[in-house]
């Protein structure tokens, strides 16, 4: 179990002690547990592994106090990334209200998934389900578009999306998701050659120790960690400052990538914790998948925060959650907010067993193909046994499969027009 799984560590309480680390606990440190906390993986890196892992030691360390003093409650984890953002030197970088950021986020994605919408796809038990907006009463659709155009009826969550949510920020704020790259020119190795790179940090060429000729002109494919030691100790003060840059830049590439993936963490957290809603639970769990987030963070805090439990269960196991995950039954009750009793947990596996009288469309269409197989008439108990058999280990094909949903797709798109044609059909009738 990795040092930044939040949920690995049997908490009783809440608390807010402070941890110091030492330096025995940060060679510990797990190199893919500080990739996903990041949000990146093994293909994002560039360069020597263990040449970035000297220049990012003062940042694993401050991450691994970060995670280990983070708290249960979901606010006080927005009061804690907004604290490090506001004191980090990160924070010269932007002038940005990271607070302000966060509910924006929240709020552009409640806008795209409303409640309706939550509420047809809860009923059909698909996630790629059609919500179109009716616009027949604005006024700038009257003006400016004419009766036969598609623009009427318009999908909200594939109008607003992620691109249409980054073009609404300001420039400060559109650096925050802004892919960025190591802004290095040139640094210089102990024997003094000059290394000139790319913006990622390639090796285009190297010039000898005096800049009087090309000693190599590379072909863009070995990252400069791979060339010059950063751990290694030189008396030439200006080589130290070349490789300073560089740290200072491999640095600033990393934290931008936390900062991104706190922003996402703590929108997540606001989606859950917004009670004006009837869907914060299932609403954040797609805000979760959509951005590669820990889908286990929806249902540990808000799988009993509405009536639709089934369903969002549902939901998480088909986006690759675990029925062992244990939840907070309790946490936006009033007795435990109030400290009058302590959180209650209890597993997705127990919590269906407590739902077993209770069935989605989806469930009962899946018992009922089995009950078809079980009253089919057939000649004995063993062929009866092979047919269920057969059933229940039978492969799918993924070729075939993805024929069948581009099929369905196809046919929900015609769908979606014969609609659409009908009702200005209707329309003109009317007229």
């Amino acid at each position: 179990m990795g040092f930044f799984d939040l949920f690995g560590k049997k908490i009783k309480n809440d608390t807010n002690k402070s941890f110091t680390v030492n330096i025995d606990i940060c060679s510990k440190l797990d190199w893919n547990d500080f990739l996903k906390c990041i949000g990146y993986t093994e293909s994002d890196i560039k360069g020597n592994v263990e040449q970035l892992k000297i220049i990012l030691s003062p940042f694993l360390r401050e991450l691994y106090i970060y995670k280990y003093n983070m708290p249960i409650d979901l606010n006080k984890r927005i009061d804690m990334f907004e604290n490090w953002f506001e004191n980090d030197s990160f924070r010269r970088c932007y002038s940005v209200n990271i607070r302000e950021l966060i509910f924006k986020l929240a709020s552009w994605y409640e806008m795209r998934y409303s409640d309706s919408t939550l509420n047809e796809m809860l009923s059909s038990g698909k996630i790629d389900n059609y919500n179109c907006f009716n616009f027949n009463r604005n006024k700038y659709i009257h003006d400016n578009f004419n009766d036969d155009s598609d623009v009427y009826f318009l999908e909200l969550s594939k109008t607003l999306d992620f691109g249409f949510f980054i073009k609404s920020l300001s420039d400060n704020e559109k650096e925050i998701f802004k892919k960025k790259k190591l802004s290095i020119n040139f640094t210089k190795d102990n024997y003094g050659n000059t290394y000139f790179l790319t913006p990622n940090g390639f090796v285009e060429s190297i010039l000898d120790c005096n800049n009087s000729f090309l000693l190599n002109k590379c072909d863009r494919s070995t990252h400069i960690t791979d060339v010059v030691g950063f751990s290694e100790s030189s008396i030439d003060v200006y080589i130290n400052a070349t490789k300073e840059s560089v740290k200072n830049s491999i640095l600033f590439y990393y934290k931008s990538a936390f900062v991104k993936q706190e922003v996402l963490n703590c929108a997540m957290y606001k989606l859950v914790l917004n009670q004006n809603t009837k869907f914060g639970t299932l609403r954040s769990l797609l805000f979760a998948k959509e951005f590669g987030l820990d889908i286990d963070v929806p249902m540990i805090y808000g799988v009993e925060r509405d009536n639709y439990v089934r369903q969002e269960i549902n939901f998480y196991l088909k986006f690759g959650g675990s029925k062992d995950l244990i939840c907070y039954r309790n946490y936006f009750d009033a007795g435990y907010k109030n400290g009058e009793e302590p959180l209650e947990m209890k597993s997705i596996a127990d919590m269906i067993k407590d739902y077993c009288g209770i069935y989605t469309d989806e469930e009962k269409f899946l018992q009922q193909k089995l009950c078809d197989v079980l009253s089919s008439k057939v000649s004995s108990s063993k062929e009866l046994y092979q047919k269920l058999a057969d059933v229940l280990s039978s492969q799918i094909n993924p070729y075939e499969l993805e024929k069948e949903k581009k099929r369905l797709m196809i046919d929900e798109d015609e769908e979606r027009r014969r609609q659409v044609i009908q009702r200005r059909l209707a329309k003109k009738l009317n007229r």
